[in-house]
């Protein structure tokens, strides 16, 4: 071998000693990090080791005449004495570094037990359980409505309803999925989405209860909130399926049972003569639910949904004749019938019934009526 070329491979060797040291100096740094992120607690724990020795070591100094700093006596004993101070404040420091170290620990531990409960499979219990409020939500909202019909200059429902609509944020932490940078994007942006629909919650709360906004807005509003629960359910199931993809039938599946266990909780009372109401009461459905994802997307049949994996999966769309006749296939089947009717009664119920939980004469949606307005003075 040729002295150049021995050169040669030492000189791509050095060339490749920053990058390696590079790439250890960042493994040790994750590392270390991860450490960190892990074992603060531990660490909390080592402080207040730490701590008490150091509170033991000043102690003794104090009590035993043996201080830390070395002292030389004199006649007066001045050097002695002052020594001596200088160890109490030692004392004093260290009593109030061993009291920050276990206020530390304390809510270093307390942190870490919280954070152990955000775990993903709780937070698809917590995914789940917002179809439900979104099922929920709609019938408050047909109620509201239904009950108001179009008196928007004489009647406004009471703040509650509304304010009841709103998805709550807090349990829903995209930090449970921070390493997997898809499904955290995933939870971010179903965040996004239950944000604005709280927005929109809170402008349909000013135009109901303002008398002077004109009526087509207020049935936007309506029109809005309900497309949303359809639409809301949608995302969060898409969501599921991003997060656990492999069970994307499964979850389908979950919703629509816990709906249609909602939907039978609400008319429980009334499950004898559900037909009956239906027939009496409701003989216009308050709400078709065939357009929307309660129905569309709930009720697929298992040969459809792999049909449409598979279109997917090949990017091929399906049409709007094909999706106009599936749908219709689908709102006439017995279950789906079943469950549109029970979720009608339930509006029902909602417009009707009294509250349980409140006064006897209190009933469930209720209806504030505007100040009467009064006359101007002539001139």
């Amino acid at each position: 071998m040729k002295f150049s070329e021995i050169m040669s491979g030492i000189l791509k060797r050095i060339k490749n000693i920053p990058a390696f040291f590079g790439k250890c100096a960042r493994a040790m740094h994750e590392g270390f990090t991860a450490f960190l992120y892990h074992s603060s607690t531990a660490l909390s724990w080592i402080a207040v080791i730490f701590a008490i020795i150091f509170v033991i070591i000043c102690l003794w100094g104090v009590f035993f005449n043996h201080p830390i700093a070395p002292h030389f006596e004199d006649n007066d004993g001045y050097y002695y004495k002052l020594t001596l101070g200088w160890d109490w404040v030692a004392v004093g420091i260290a009593c109030l570094s061993l009291f920050y170290a276990c206020v530390t620990f304390n809510s270093q531990r307390n942190t870490e037990q919280n954070t152990m409960k955000i775990t993903p499979e709780s937070q698809r219990e917590i995914l789940m359980d917002y179809c439900r409020h979104f099922y929920r939500n709609l019938v408050i909202i047909c109620a509201i409505e239904n009950k108001l019909a179009e008196q928007f200059d004489s009647y406004y429902p009471s703040e509650e309803h509304l304010l009841k609509l709103k998805a709550d944020l807090d349990d829903l932490h995209p930090a449970a999925f921070y390493n997997h940078h898809d499904r955290y994007r995933a939870i971010q942006e179903l965040l996004v989405k239950m944000r604005n629909f709280n927005t929109e919650v809170d402008v349909a709360k000013v135009h109901l209860c303002d008398r002077h906004v004109d009526h087509d807005s207020k049935r936007r509003d309506f029109a809005t909130l309900k497309f949303k629960m359809g639409f809301l359910t949608e995302k969060t199931y898409e969501t599921l399926c991003k997060l656990w993809p492999n069970e994307d039938w499964k979850m389908l599946q979950n919703i629509k049972a816990m709906l249609i266990e909602q939907a039978e909780k609400d008319v429980e009372k009334y499950s004898n003569k559900v037909e009956e109401l239906m027939k009496s009461h409701v003989p216009t459905p308050y709400f078709d639910v065939t357009d929307t994802f309660f129905t569309k997307g709930i009720f697929e049949t298992k040969q459809k949904f792999d049909e449409r994996k598979e279109n997917e999966r090949k990017g091929i769309a399906s049409s709007n004749t094909d999706n106009e006749s599936e749908t219709d296939s689908r709102a006439i089947s017995p279950e789906c019938r079943d469950f549109m009717v029970k979720l009608n009664v339930s509006i029902w119920i909602e417009m009707t019934q009294k509250s349980k939980n409140s006064f006897a004469s209190s009933e469930k949606i209720h209806l504030i009526p505007f100040p009467k307005k009064q006359p101007s003075n002539a001139l």
